[in-house]
Order: structure tokens, then C-alpha cells, then sequence
């Protein structure tokens, strides 16, 4: 291999893909102009919130640090607001009484257009972000602590650990809150299931993904069966996200570029998959995938609940409906968690406060939220529903899917991330992709060409 060439090609194809988010979900459809420039709709409510302060000593969160409780106020009477689809502004209208103008871009620009209005000096004061950039957006202090709004770190005991973690700064200052969490299951067909595997109760199919051996093992034993027909999952993407929550190591720490083990057996399970042809390569929420599922040709998917609530939608009810169950990750996951953060030149931090307490904080709100179908960031809400012997969905035949995905939220890490992120993921791509065409012909010079793209970028060489 030409191993400056293949480092050339790599650097020079990141670069042009820009800095992109490493979720390879297939985003919701929200009403937005077709063209580069954002819709933005100006919401106008009859109250306003007065100015706040908070004086109380609060309980410490273990593990955060507290910086002062700030009294807030507003410099206007609306809150500038940025996000990727409507669902905050649907939450606000529902659970708040906060003006704002609300600004959506299409997901895929979503971050070039929030960095640059932070860059131009025009940051809204408030911002939806995801896991992968909610850290970002701390550690480079673009987002405001949560303390300096006036709320305390002891308003905040119930969440999942894993959500607070990857909103907090060097310091372990709470700059960010989640409202929903994704954790994701494995989902499986058990008709199909008891077809190809010979059992479909999850305590004996949970075996069959004990581990990558047992899982490329059952992947090549159903793809034998069925003579290709049916393959276990629809594409290698679907485990990214499993791989990432095993990484210890950061992409970038200082000076120090690293791969971490996790993504070098990422690359090999996926490798086995493309040349053994044991996937459709379909990307989770796309089309093909969701008619992969509903059509009977793969047994199993690693998804969230809400990505199979939007394919069953689809599916025929009585009985012609599916017969689905689920079953636990091999480690605890979760993607595509929902923050709220306040710009660090925020002037209404006020309203700010408000729509973040009532928004991710508030129990009746969040009880509410839960009981749309949304995993919400509240430990005592989700518990609850676990608890509920009744609660479940046709497709489910009578299994409860918050008692496993509630084991995943509650035990899942939080993600290992850097203040790169998003550009570290976006030059891993490059290189999975480069590896997985044959390009780059070994994982050793995957590692390595990642590591030289990554140093000669951050300017560590």
C-alpha cells in the first residue's frame, strides 16, 4: 500500500465532507425550506418570565462540580432558538409559556450553521444538540454552565448519570441537560427467530449475541439456511454505536491521537460482514431497512425503540402483526440523546432557565413525555414504567421493552468523547470506508493512516 497516498486520500476526502455527525440514522421528516437558508417561526405566548435569582446552598452531584447559583434575567421578551427538527418547539408549546423564534436546518448542515453563527457572534440563546456535539460544546465552553442560570446540581439527582456526563466540561461542570434518552436493544423477529435459530423466548435468543464470535457465528449459519434469503441483521452500521460505547480512549486527548481497540474490532467485525455478504449494508430508518424488517428478511435489528415504533407503524395489526421480542446489547448503549443548551452569550437566561426546567427537569412534564412513548431522562419516571406489567406494544406479544432498555440507560458509560468529536468521527468514516473497499488492506493501516490524517489536521505534527 501507498501509505502516503492512502493518507492523502483520506485527509483531502474529510475535509470536503466537513465536520458531519457520526449518527447514520436516517433523520425524521420536518418541515423545512428546501433550500440551504433555515425556517424560522416567531411564537408568541401571554406570559413572560419575571426576572429569577437563586440564593439556596444546594446539594452536591457526586462526581459534578457547583459552581454559584446566578440570579437570571431577560434582555428582551424572546428566546432565540436553534434546532434540526420541531420537537423541542412541540415540547415548549406543550409544557412551557416562553416566547421564542425558532429556527430549524436540515439535520446534515444543522452544526455548520450553529458553528457558524457562534463564529459571526449571533449564537442563539438556546440550541439542540446530540451526545457526540453536547460534549463538544462543553468542553469548549460554547455552552453555559447550568449553575450560571440558577440551577442547581441537586435539581438534577434523577437523571441518568451517562446524560450528565457527556454535557460536562473538564471541570465536571454541567453545561448541558437531556431530556430524552436512546438506549438502544436488539429487536428480533420470533417467528424468524424460532425458524433459524430453534428458539424465540429472549432468555435463549440472548445467547445468540453474547458476543461478536456468537454473533458472526449465528450470522453465518443464517445466511447458510436460508440460502441468503434472510440475513441476521440489515447492515453493519447498526452496530457503530455498540462499538463506540466500548471505546476507554478518546480520539484525541492533548497531543495523544488514539484508535481505540473497540473501533479496530468494529472494523473487523464489519469486515466479515462485507465479504461474507451477511448483511443487506442497510442503514438503520432508511427504506430498504424498514422493508428488511417488515418483509421478513432479517431476524434481528440493534435499534432504538422509538426507530421500530416508526416501522411498526407500518405493520399490519390483529392477526397478520408481528411477533417481536428484545434482547440486551452486548454493553449498555446509547445514541442520538436530546440536550438543551444555553449559548455562552446568552441574555435571556430567565426564559432559558424556564424551558430547561420545564422541559427536563419538571416530573409532571417528563411523566407526560413518558407516556406519549418518549424515554425520558428521568430515572424514577422510567422505573416506574419497567414496573408496569401492562405496558408493552402488539408487536412486542406482551414483553415490556423499558426493562431491558432501562438496564442499558442506567449502566451505559458515557460516551468517551473530545472536544473534536465530530471531525474525528467524520475521518474515521473515511477510513472504515477506505478499509472496507480494499483501499486501506489492513486494520494496523487503518490505525495508522487514522492517527496521521488526525495529527496533520490538529497541526500535532
Amino acid at each position: 500500500m501507498n501509505f502516503k497516498r492512502i493518507t492523502t486520500m483520506i485527509l483531502v476526502a474529510a475535509m470536503l465532507a466537513g465536520v458531519v455527525s457520526g449518527c447514520k440514522k436516517v433523520p425524521d421528516e420536518v418541515p423545512t425550506s428546501s433550500s440551504t437558508e433555515a425556517t424560522t417561526v416567531e411564537i408568541e405566548t401571554t406570559t413572560n418570565p419575571d426576572s429569577t435569582e437563586v440564593t439556596q446552598a444546594p446539594l452536591i452531584l457526586d462526581g459534578y462540580s457547583q459552581l454559584p447559583l446566578l440570579s437570571t434575567n431577560d434582555a428582551s421578551d424572546t428566546v432565540d432558538i436553534y434546532s434540526w427538527n420541531n420537537e423541542l418547539s412541540s415540547l415548549i408549546d406543550t409544557y412551557s409559556d416562553i416566547n421564542y423564534n425558532y429556527t430549524v436546518y436540515e439535520e446534515y448542515e444543522y452544526y455548520e450553521y450553529l458553528d457558524q453563527a457562534f463564529a459571526d457572534g449571533n449564537a442563539p440563546d438556546l440550541f439542540v444538540c446530540d451526545s457526540e456535539h453536547a460534549r463538544e460544546y462543553a468542553i469548549n465552553g460554547q455552552a453555559m454552565p447550568v449553575n450560571s442560570v440558577g440551577i442547581s446540581n441537586s435539581e438534577l439527582t434523577g437523571m441518568f448519570d451517562s446524560t450528565l456526563r457527556n454535557a460536562t466540561d473538564n471541570d465536571g461542570v454541567i453545561r448541558g441537560l437531556a431530556y430524552a434518552v436512546e438506549p438502544v436493544g436488539i429487536f428480533y423477529n420470533r417467528d424468524l427467530a424460532l425458524e433459524y435459530l430453534g428458539v424465540e423466548e429472549p432468555a435463549d435468543v440472548q445467547a445468540f449475541f453474547a458476543d461478536w464470535d456468537s454473533f458472526l457465528s449465528t450470522a453465518r449459519n443464517v445466511n447458510t439456511a436460508s440460502e441468503g434469503e434472510v440475513r441476521l441483521i440489515g447492515g453493519p452500521g447498526e452496530l457503530e454505536t455498540t462499538f463506540l460505547a466500548q471505546r476507554t480512549t478518546p480520539w484525541v486527548d492533548g497531543t495523544t491521537v488514539s484508535f481505540d481497540d473497540a473501533m479496530s474490532n468494529y472494523l473487523e467485525v464489519s469486515q466479515s460482514l462485507a465479504l461474507e455478504e451477511l448483511t443487506f449494508n442497510s442503514i438503520v430508518g432508511s427504506p430498504d431497512w424498514q422493508t428488511q424488517i417488515l418483509g421478513d428478511q432479517v431476524i434481528a435489528c440493534y435499534a432504538t425503540l422509538d426507530d421500530m415504533r416508526r416501522v411498526m407503524i407500518n405493520a399490519p395489526t390483529g392477526e397478520e402483526a408481528p411477533n417481536w421480542g428484545l434482547v440486551d446489547t452486548p454493553s449498555a448503549t446509547c445514541v442520538g440523546t436530546a440536550f438543551i443548551m444555553v449559548s455562552s452569550t446568552c441574555d435571556m437566561t430567565a426564559s432559558c432557565a424556564k424551558i430547561l426546567r420545564d422541559i427536563a427537569i419538571n416530573n409532571e412534564a417528563l411523566e407526560a413525555m413518558a407516556a406519549s412513548g418518549m424515554f425520558v431522562n428521568s430515572s424514577a419516571v422510567m422505573n416506574e414504567i419497567a414496573s408496569d406489567v401492562n405496558y408493552t406494544y402488539e408487536w412486542l406479544v406482551g414483553q415490556n421493552p423499558i426493562v431491558i432498555l432501562l438496564n442499558d440507560a442506567t449502566n451505559a458509560s458515557s460516551l468517551v468523547l473530545c472536544a473534536n468529536e465530530a471531525e474525528a468521527m467524520s475521518v474515521y468514516h473515511v477510513v472504515a470506508e477506505s478499509f472496507l473497499t480494499g483501499d486501506i488492506t489492513s486494520i494496523s493501516d487503518a490505525e495508522n493512516s487514522y492517527i496521521a490524517v488526525m495529527e496533520e489536521h490538529l497541526g500535532i505534527v
